[in-house]
């Protein structure tokens, strides 16, 4: 992943005015409700879809679309941002996650209902869905210095049981410099979680290109990549480098992320028998001879868990 340079926080400043497989607990995993971001290759939904549009494989088999609809209504939005020693190390990674995390408050659809948690080695504060967008923006303006260690993957468990009531559309955003280096839960028992409750992780990523990733890559961004795609997130890809369109690219990737969270299909499937073992899950759109659709993304989760009634 390319490094941030400290002239794009001055650029960004002015966006500110965003180890065990777990059973399907939710009843009736025979029919799973998918959420699916189909775009264009400017990052915008495809519309006019209908369940034919969809060809979905499960098991090596053909699996039943019952209805595809867009879902536009109201989202909830996990906010959760880095505030260990290792991001505020650089000025640069600190003020720059500030402003990305403000972005999303000022920047992103209406329809998004946000939380907000601030971790380290340990969760820092929690602001809850049942408070106003200003509470999280007054705690952003009086942030200190970060410090401790890193419990990446401790913050992203802490994170799905604020929605552990699942509502279709769930997501977890997280601004951090990937590193972890502190955590107790295991990322496949936190990837299950987010699976087994319908949850989404977008994540912005930046690190101090003079220090470098660690080697094990657990440890490491590609963590966050994983959990992204598995899930049917995104990681956001800035233009990083010193370049007269760095803002506008940076806005532009911002903006495809908040739109990703609030505007997207619900695929209710039909699936014949139950399985007793995680398998992956293909989603394609394809066109009115069948065949697979060229110049779009589908970003759908990967894989469904044991339903095993």
């Amino acid at each position: 992943m390319r490094a941030i340079h400290w002239g794009l926080i001055i650029l960004a400043a002015i966006l500110l005015p965003a180890r065990r497989g777990v059973a399907q607990s939710v009843d009736g995993c025979l029919s799973p409700s998918i959420v699916v971001n189909v775009r264009d290759q400017q990052g915008k939904l495809v519309t006019g879809l209908q369940s034919a549009s969809f060809r979905t494989r499960f098991r090596d088999e053909a699996a039943t679309i019952q209805s595809a609809r867009i879902e536009t209504g109201t989202h909830r939005v996990v906010l959760v941002l880095d505030i260990s020693g290792s991001m505020s190390k650089s000025g640069h990674n600190w003020g720059l996650a500030r402003v990305v995390a403000g972005n999303l408050l000022t920047a992103a659809p209406s329809t998004l209902r946000v939380a907000f948690v601030l971790f380290s080695d340990h969760v820092v504060d929690t602001i809850g869905f049942d408070r106003p967008a200003a509470d999280i923006a007054e705690r952003l303006a009086t942030l200190e210095d970060g410090k401790g260690r890193t419990a990446l993957v401790d913050a992203l468990d802490y994170s799905a049981d604020l929605l552990h009531t699942p509502e279709t559309g769930d997501a977890v955003y997280i601004i951090t410099d990937g590193f972890e280096n502190s955590s107790k839960a295991h990322k496949r028992d936190v990837e299950n979680k987010f699976l087994a409750r319908g949850i989404r992780l977008f994540a912005f990523v930046l690190y101090d290109e003079h220090e470098g990733l660690p080697a094990n890559p657990d440890e490491s961004p590609a963590l966050l990549s994983e959990l992204a795609e598995v899930t049917g997130g995104l990681v956001v890809d800035a233009d990083t480098e010193r370049s007269p369109n760095a803002l506008e690219r940076l806005k532009t990737e911002l903006h495809i992320a908040y739109d990703q969270m609030a505007h997207f299909y619900n695929l209710q499937l039909a699936i014949p028998s139950p399985w007793a073992k995680k398998e992956h899950l293909q989603i394609e759109v394809i066109d009115e001879h069948g065949k697979r659709r060229s110049g779009i993304s589908v970003l759908n989760p990967q894989y469904l868990l044991p339903c095993t009634r």
